[in-house]
């Protein structure tokens, strides 16, 4: 685990020990949101650099894999992408009985997909069956993340204790008031996405001059 990163030596400890380092904590989901992005947004950039030495490397020696290393490299670009032009949201949804809450990624207005959710809601709820008490649905963002779709997977896995699947629509949870509060506060403190050249790049479509050589 500390060749891999996972753990190092704390010597401030009585008696010195070992500790998670931030790599380390999100396996667990013990990592903030902002922290979280600081250890993994570096990552995703160092992926790609390592798909285009890897694509470089077969375009140079003409190598029989070059089709797969293009496909790899293309691949995760339409990835990062998609990553990028996200919308994280976190929604409280309040019923006569309940307070739940979903967590998120859009691409289109917030307003548009808080009408869909609200639909989809109402028809999966009273399509079942669902007693009435669900019938009233008031939902209100409580805060958007522009650019930051890479952190709806880790919420899930930070927060899975608290998953609260309605049917087939799994992205809801149950938050008590308290923790709520420090959920959403664990969003908020998130720095707004500063997007590299190379991430404009690829929002933009704009061609990546090694496969525009190709």
């Amino acid at each position: 685990m500390i060749k891999a990163g996972l753990l190092q030596k704390n010597v401030y400890l009585i008696p010195p020990g070992y500790e998670f380092t931030p790599f380390g904590k999100i396996p667990v989901g013990a990592l903030e949101f902002t922290l979280f992005n600081e250890v993994q947004e570096p990552l995703l950039l160092k992926k790609l650099l390592k798909l285009e030495l890897a694509f470089n490397h077969a375009l140079h020696k003409n190598a029989p894999d070059l089709p797969h290393r293009l496909t790899d490299l293309e691949l995760y670009r339409a990835q990062l992408k998609r990553i990028l032009s996200c919308t994280l949201y976190f929604l409280e949804i309040k019923t006569t009985k309940e307070t739940l809450y979903k967590i998120g990624v859009t691409q289109r207005p917030i307003a548009e997909r808080v009408s869909e959710i609200e639909f989809d809601l109402r028809s999966h709820l009273l399509g079942v069956g669902a007693r009435s008490h669900y019938q009233s649905i008031t939902i209100q963002v409580l805060g958007t993340w522009v650019n930051r779709g890479n952190v709806e997977l880790y919420f899930k896995h930070r927060y899975r204790d608290f998953n609260y699947p309605i049917g087939n629509l799994t992205e809801y949870y149950k938050f008590n008031t308290e923790d709520a509060k420090i959920v959403l506060h664990d969003l908020q403190e998130m720095k707004a996405k500063v997007l590299s050249s190379v991430e404009m790049d690829i929002l933009r479509d704009k061609p990546n001059p090694i496969l525009v050589a190709v």
